[in-house]
């Protein structure tokens, strides 16, 4: 588990030739590893990392809570109301549940990129 590594001891982040690349970041994994990297000190040149399973994500966990705040997202509860509407996005469900569902998807990914910009990278999200 992520929050089980010590990042201190474990990675190997040092230098400007580091890259953190990662695919299927289930749920708030991408969060904890911005977490780790922020517990550590440790902080890679560059991040290239495949956000899913938006519907598992944990308020507390989330990186960037202020950003959710803002939005009037305030606890987990209000969150995984929130959450839960990511999962429409599959293919079987009618077109307006579909773009509902890759939107929340872009809003909970944009709080990281800006998490990120915050700490001087220059973040973006592709889809």
């Amino acid at each position: 588990y992520i929050q089980e590594v010590d990042g201190a001891r474990d990675l190997a982040c040092r230098g400007a030739g580091t890259i953190a690349i990662s695919k299927h970041l289930c749920g708030n994994a991408v969060d904890q590893v911005f977490h780790l990297c922020a517990r550590s000190g440790e902080w890679p040149a560059a991040f290239a990392m495949s956000s899913c399973c938006h519907h598992k994500l944990q308020y507390g966990d989330y990186v960037n809570r202020p950003f959710l705040a803002a939005l009037g997202i305030r606890d987990h509860a209000t969150l995984m109301a929130v959450a839960r509407k990511a999962g429409w996005q599959a293919s079987e469900n009618p077109p307006w549940q579909q773009l509902i569902g890759a939107a929340v998807e872009a809003l909970f990914d944009l709080g990281r990129v800006l998490w990120l910009r915050e700490r001087g990278y220059a973040a973006f999200s592709v889809s």
